[in-house]
């Protein structure tokens, strides 16, 4: 644990100190199926229950974030990412910044370590820093996404009550839209906040 704690520590000082390009990416799924299971009644009376159950396509969106730009990029695709959707962000980061040097913070799920994502890295020259298992809480996407999917719940939970159509994709674009930059920036600030605080608490 601390050992990875330190190289994180590490390469986010680099990061600050060379003009780097430090994004913390992460997917996140979006999706709410609802069903009427239960309802309360009298004893010994006669009700009629109708069932009402709403689907809605599940779909996964990877992003990332940084201090200095907010959101830098996002994919979307159905039910979860793919080696070779996850490929196809690195490509995006790669050319949305060609010339500067990328550090992509990402968590241990195995489509980040594939064969083919770690050929990726090093032809795109992204430089990938792996989080500690289970410390959410370092890196900072993990804030915006949670913001993201309050604006989303408000979208669908909107659409359900007017009988609207659904469209998920599209609220998950709306919703990114309507959070702040600036809150994003924040959000990847605070995921570096918190690897400083608890590299300190361990330096003690």
């Amino acid at each position: 644990y601390r050992n990875n704690l330190n190289y994180i520590y590490d390469q986010m000082q680099r990061a600050q100190q060379n003009n780097i390009k430090f994004i913390h990416a992460d997917e996140a799924v979006f999706t709410f199926n609802t069903f009427i299971q239960k309802s309360w009644y009298k004893r010994n009376s006669n009700i009629e229950v109708y069932d009402q159950k709403v689907k809605v396509q599940t779909m996964a969106i990877l992003g990332g974030i940084s201090e200095d730009a907010g959101l830098e990029t996002y994919i979307i695709h159905p039910r979860s990412i793919k080696t070779e959707q996850y490929i196809k962000f690195l490509e995006q980061l790669r050319e949305k910044y060609p010339e500067q040097e990328i550090i992509l913070f990402v968590d241990n799920l195995s489509v980040h370590k594939t064969k083919e994502t770690r050929k990726s890295y090093e032809q795109l020259r992204i430089t990938p820093v792996f989080n500690v298992p289970y410390s959410p809480q370092f890196n900072g996407i993990e804030f915006y996404w949670g913001i993201l999917k309050g604006h989303y719940k408000k979208l669908l939970l909107y659409h359900l009550m007017h009988d609207l159509p659904i469209d998920t994709v599209d609220f998950i674009k709306s919703s990114a839209k309507r959070v702040d930059n600036q809150l994003a920036q924040k959000c990847a600030k605070e995921g570096r906040v918190n690897v400083f605080k608890q590299f300190l608490e361990l330096s003690q």
